[in-house]
Formats: C-alpha cells, structure tokens, sequence
C-alpha cells in the first residue's frame, strides 16, 4: 500500500478519529475510583491509571487494604510489596499518597513510561535545568540513549525488565547507539523545516553534516524529522533515519507519542509496523548474547559481558519487587551475575535483598556465592544497609560472615576511628578518614560489637561543625543506626551535650524526598558563588524592600540571637555580604514534577476551591524587582519567598530538601505551627530574620546570618486573616489532604498588622534556590 500523502507545510496533528478511537477503548471506573483487572498498560499514561484507582480527593490511603490491592492489580505487583512502596514514598507521613508522591515515585523506578506530565524524559534531565545554572558537568558519550516506552504484557514489573534490557543493548552495541545531539544548532530548524515539507534531500544534507540533529527536538516544535517522517508515512525515508542515521524509533514527541503512535494517528500502518519491529530490534539486542550464554556456547568478551550484566539487571529488578524464586532462576541459570551491579543502578541483588530483611534469601546468595563485600554506587556494603534499615536479623547473618583481606581491613580501621570519635578527638577522626582510601565507605561502617557509629558519637558530643564536617565532606548516612535501633538524631535528642541547635541540624538533615534513582545517576548538588552584580544588586533591593520598620516586632524576635532575651531590639535594615545558588538536579527534577502535576490540579475547574492568583510581597510591581529571568509559573501560583534557619540547617536543606515532620515548631506558639506542621515561609526578611539565630562560623561569610529564597508552589491556597485556636491547627493540612488546597495564606498583616505566612504542606513543592548571607544593622553587637 503506498504512502498516503499530505500537502507540504502541513503540520502533523493527530486525528480527532483516532482519538476518539482510543478514548471509546479506554475502561471505565467503577464506583469507588477501583478498576479490577486493569494493568498499567491499560492506560495512556501513569497518571491516568493513578486517577483511576484513587479516592474522590485524588489520594490513595496506604492503611486501605483494599485500595492497595487495587494497585497493586494496576501495577502488575504483589500487594505487600506495594503497600510498603507506597508507605515508604509517603514523603509527609500522613498515610494518603498523592499523584505527586506517586509520580515522583514512578518516574524514580520507571524509565521510558509516559507520567502524563509535561517534563522532558529524564534521561534528558538537563532540558529540564535552569539555563543559568553553571556547575552541571558535560554529558559523557551515551548518557543519553533514548529507548523506546515498554509495551510488553505482563505487567509493570515485567515492563521494566524489558526496558532495563534495551538499555544494556542500546548502549553495548554499536550498530544501535544513538548519535551524540550536536552542539551547534545553526541548522536544526532547517532540518526540521525540510522534514516538514517532505524534502528529504535537504534533510539527509543537512544530517551528513550534522548526525547528531537525528534525535534532536527544538523545544518550541512539537515534532522531530523522523516523527514527520512518520506523519508522512514513507517507510523508506524511516528506514534511512533509523538504520543509517541510528534515529531512535521511541523518540518522544513534545507531548509524549512515538513515531508509531504518529504514524497510526495518520493512517499509515506499514510505517507504524516498521517503527514497531525497530522499537522491539532494538530492545530486544542483548537477547541473543543472553541466549547463546545460556546454550553454554562460546562468545568473545563483549558478548559475555553484555549478557551478565542484562542477566544482572534482570535479577536486581526481580530483588527489587522482593520477587525472590524469579530471582533466584535467574541467579542459577547466570552463575556470577549476583555480582555484578550495572552502573545506572544503585543496588545490586545483595543490597536489595538486604534492605529487605530476608534473611532466608541472603544465605541462599551468599551460600551460591554471592560477595557479602560488593558495594553500593553510594559505596555502601550489604551489611551497611540492612543496619540503615534496622533489619536486625539480616545485619546479625551478614555479620557473621567470615570477611575477606578488605573487610577485615575495613573494619580495622572504623575500630580506629570509632576510638578517636568516643574521645572527643575530632582532628584525629577527621584526619583518618581523609587519610582513607573509601572514606564514604569507612564513615558508614559500624562493627557489630559497637553500640554506635562515628555520626552517633558526634551526635552525642553535640558538635554541630564535626556534624556538618561528617555529612557533607565525608558523606555520612543520617539514617544508619547504632546496634539498638536509634538514628543520630534521636542519639542527639536524648543527649545532655546536644545543644537544641544540634537538634534542629540533624532534623534538617534528614530528608523526606527520595532523590535516588534507578535509572539516572544525576550530579552532585553544588554551591555556586553569585559574582553577577546585577542579581547582587536585585537582592540588596530585595532586603531593603521588604524590610518592614514599624509594627514590626513579635515574641520570636527574643529568639532571634539563639538565646532568649527579652524585648530584642529589630534591626533598622539588613546588608547584603553575598550569595550562594543552590544547583541540585536530583531535587530540581522532583520540584519540576511536582510543580507539572499542581498546575494541572489548578487547571480543573472547582467551585469549592478555585483557583485565584496571590503575589506575595517578595514579587509585588510596587518593589520594582524584576524576576522573569526566573521563569516562574504564574499558573501554579509559583512564589519566591524568605525561609531562615542555621545556616548548616540550610545547606542541608539545598541538599536533601525539606523535612516536613515537625516543621512549624520553631516559632512560640506552642504545639507546633499556627497553622499546622507543615514549611513555614515569609515575604519579608524582617520576619524571617527572626529565625536566623546563629552566624557562620567559618568562611567567606563568617560572622553572617543566613536566609534562604526559595520556590514556593502556592496552587490553591486557603486564605485566612482570622485568629487561630489551638483546635484549628489540624484543619490547615486536612484541608490539603482531604480537599484541593496546596498551601495556606495566614494574613496576619492584615489581622494584627504584624506579617504573613505562608505555609505548604508537601517537601516536593518547595525548593531552596539561593542562600543569601547578610548582617543585621542598628542593633548591639551582640544581636548583629
């Protein structure tokens, strides 16, 4: 059948008839939101399939045993495994899962599934980014393969074997691996022009020139060529882009469809065939490396190490949904490959059976002869992680294990450090886990007869700089636990020698988003100085304009200094020292997600909630600030507000985010926030300054305080200027978790002409973008 043809300069659109083909095949919810027997793949997308099985508030609660049996039917997974999933992604701890956790969740284990979000695919998580940011490194050759979505039967665990498969096999043969996207763009918009006008000889010029354009979309196009190809229908020109120019047949057009999925929306089936068998080519080309292992034939070492690591992916994904007996099939019919750990993932099959606590499993590795000393990407050992976990009887199997030459070194040498560290002698600890050859590793490492670990011991002594030395240095785990179950924090919390600010560092520390993920090592978060004089200048302004000067005290101000002092004067003004931007793509990349899924939630039309703009005072026009270089989205009532705290509580926070557990309970007003635990920010500095009750230390800024400005994601905010009671405090966040608030407005401007607040209840929806470091003017010295 020949190709059906369009008049040039047509842009492809999809047709109403196949959507609306698509939409009648689409299931119908049953009462109650639950859908029996329908996978994820049911459905065109993620968040489709969650809206699906949710509650009348868009939540899923984890204790709702039939809810959870719910999903677990459309994720294709057993039910235990995925309420403690769905427990552990319980970010704010408030037992409900919101398509926001859920999302985030999804796109941490999946790679290639729509979310039904609009956020690049995060395996091109730097198109994402700020344009301004400096510090991301160049991508390494392939970092960026695209694979095509998974469309196998079977469920959602099965779908992420086979996309982990096409992953090995994209990136270890050659004849598949895409082009490198080209840095000169000069002629990209020509190619795509070309394309769209079907001048193919055009097109193959400018791709000899420019190979790396054959995966390339511009940002404002809907479309790259090969999904106007595609459009077109010509099997032959597909052919070129996919088999001479390595175009990806599961290249994502801007709203998330295949070349396939164009070509059947256009009526053209034999081009949709082709993309279909190029898609399962391609992720199906470490298969017969597989097979020929598996026949016991002989292969070159490429081919070997091809087939282990997919026999390893496939065992890790099977640990990692606590799917044992496939695992273990897997294991036998790949003898070695329970060794080995592909780099895109964090865990191999030891570390998964370890932080799940099966004990039974783990002597079967280890008795087939699974290395209880493989490592982690965190360079974390097995026994590391199931003491992390708290999982007693695996750390007490685990340490049973006779060790080899560098376990038994390893061990050794925290025995040294720990010595040191019960003594107090910090330069000593310190100076021999420099000296280490793994001090990620060492910092981490408790012998079994200790009570504590080297973070515990600093949590006990109350030394806040050790702290801060020990977690951003030294990467130290703030979840690993001392032989009886307790975490540094709480070590800190029972001390006598804990100062409260000791207290409120580790709570800081502490993180509630998870940013590592499966698929995707992102880089290391990173502090870059502000040298921009401009945006200096802008930030002077931002001090000096919501500085309020009269009705301007309030009890927290007897704080203010880290001591109580009654009646603590209120600077006249803050001078600006210098500025640190906070460059964290792990925690950008939740913060994106999470600010897709609150503008669609702000989109719906809603009677009891609608949706209303709010400026606060940090973006009214009357400052005159100007922030577009910020791109902030107004359709999500996105805001740029004050947080202030320690300045090693902020610097953990740009790392690991915010902790919602307990948040609010800086202030006087007893029993936690006034409007409920939740994050608490401010529109004037005068306000936040209120919290900045220690100055750094050491460095560039020492002798200054500090405040964060952070992105804030209002949505639809719940409004208030009246007074609140202690009985109302619960009311703020149940009306986000049982209705379609995102944050609350305490207008106390207004009611007490003191100062509003603001307050979310979701760490996801927050991020710490700069770090500004001042002094305060017209006060003692003593309070500067």
């Amino acid at each position: 059948m020949a190709p059906k043809k369009k008049p040039k300069g047509q842009e492809a659109e999809p047709k109403a008839k196949a959507k609306a083909k698509a939409k009648a095949k689409a299931p119908k919810a049953k009462a109650g939101g639950a859908l029996a027997g329908c996978s994820w793949e049911t459905f065109g997308s993620l968040k489709e399939g969650f809206d699906a099985h949710a509650n009348a508030f868009g939540y899923v609660n984890v204790t709702d045993d039939k809810a959870m049996n719910s999903i677990a039917d459309f994720l294709g997974l057993d039910a235990t495994v995925v309420a403690k999933e769905m427990k552990a992604l319980d970010f704010d701890e408030n037992n409900l899962v919101s398509f926001a956790e859920f999302v985030l969740w999804a796109d941490r284990h999946t790679v290639g599934i729509p979310l039904g979000i609009d956020v690049p695919d995060k395996r091109e998580w730097r198109k994402g980014m700020p344009q301004y940011w400096t510090s991301l490194p160049a991508p390494e050759p392939n970092q960026e393969v695209l694979v095509p979505a998974t469309s196998s039967a079977g469920g959602f665990a099965k779908g992420l074997l086979h996309v982990v498969g096409s992953i090995i096999g994209m990136v270890s043969s050659s004849s598949t691996v895409a082009e490198s996207e080209d840095s000169d763009t000069s002629e990209l918009e020509d190619l795509i022009a070309a394309a769209k006008d079907f001048e193919w000889e055009k097109v193959w010029e400018i791709l000899g020139r420019h190979p790396g354009y054959v995966n390339m979309r511009p940002p404002l196009r809907r479309y790259a060529a090969i999904h106007q190809a595609a459009y077109h229908g010509d099997v032959g020109v597909l052919r070129k882009f996919v088999e001479e120019f390595k175009g990806s047949p599961g290249l994502l057009t801007k709203d998330g469809e295949t070349p396939e999925q164009v070509a059947l929306e256009n009526d053209n089936p034999e081009a949709a065939d082709f993309l279909e068998q190029a898609c399962s080519k391609e992720a199906s080309s470490a298969e017969p490396a597989l097979k020929k292992l598996k026949r016991g034939g002989g292969m070159d070492a490429d081919e070997g190490q091809v087939a282990q690591l997919a026999a390893a992916n496939e065992a890790i994904e099977h640990a990692k949904w606590q799917q044992w007996d496939e695992m273990l099939e897997i294991i036998k019919a790949n003898p070695g490959c329970q060794n080995l750990r592909p780099e895109c993932r964090r865990f191999g099959v030891i570390h998964q059976v370890a932080y799940a606590g099966e004990v039974t499993v783990l002597r079967k590795l280890t008795e087939g002869g699974a290395d209880p000393a493989l490592i982690t990407r965190d360079k974390e050992t097995a026994l590391q992680i199931a003491q992390a976990e708290g999982n007693d009887e695996a750390t007490e199997y685990l340490s049973s294990l006779k060790a080899d030459g560098a376990d038994d070194a390893l061990t050794q040498a925290a025995h040294k450090v720990l010595d040191a560290a019960k003594d107090g002698d910090w330069d000593l600890t310190l100076e021999l886990l420099s000296k280490s050859s793994n001090p990620e590793q060492l910092v981490n490492t408790r012998p079994a007869v200790r009570q504590y670990g080297i973070l515990h011991q600093a949590a006990f002594h109350g030394d806040i700089e050790v702290l801060r030395r020990l977690l951003e240095d030294f990467k130290a785990n703030v979840k690993l636990l001392t032989k009886d179950g307790q975490t540094a924090l709480q070590i800190a919390q029972s001390s006598k020698s804990s100062h409260s600010n000791v207290i409120a560092y580790l709570e800081a520390c502490t993180p509630s988003i998870q940013l590592q993920d499966d698929f995707v090592k992102y880089p290391n978060q990173e502090f870059v100085k502000v040298t921009d004089k401009v945006l200096l200048g802008r930030f002077q302004e931002l001090l000096t304009k919501t500085h309020k000067s009269t009705s301007n005290w309030t009890r927290d101000r007897d704080m203010a200094s880290g001591q109580f002092e009654s009646q603590t004067p209120v600077p006249s003004g803050y001078e600006l020292v210098g500025a640190l931007r906070n460059e964290n793509p792990a925690l950008w990349r939740v913060y994106q997600v999470c600010r897709q899924v609150i503008q669609l939630e702000c989109a719906k039309p809603l009677k009891t909630a609608p949706f209303s703009l709010w400026t606060p005072l940090t973006m009214e026009a009357k400052t005159g600030l100007d922030w577009n270089d910020m791109s902030l989205s107004s359709d999500s009532n996105e805001w740029l507000l004050f947080h202030a705290s320690l300045p090693e509580a902020l610097s953990a926070v740009a790392r690991t985010g915010f902790t919602m557990a307990k948040l609010g309970s800086g202030g006087t007003t007893g029993g936690g926030g006034l409007y409920g635990d939740g994050t608490y920010f401010g529109d004037s500095i005068t306000k936040a300054d209120e919290y900045a009750r220690r100055k750094v230390e050491t460095g560039d800024f020492a002798g200054c305080r500090a405040v964060a400005i952070c992105r804030v994601l209002g949505g639809r905010h719940f409004y208030t200027d009246k007074d609140v009671t202690e009985k109302d405090k619960p009311k703020f966040a149940k009306r986000v978790l049982e209705g379609h608030f995102t944050s609350t407005i305490g207008d106390r401007l207004k009611l007490k002409n003191t100062f509003r607040e603001y307050v979310v209840y979701d760490s996801s929806a927050t991020y710490m973008e700069y770090i500004l470091y001042y002094k305060r003017k017209g006060v003692p010295q003593k309070h500067e």
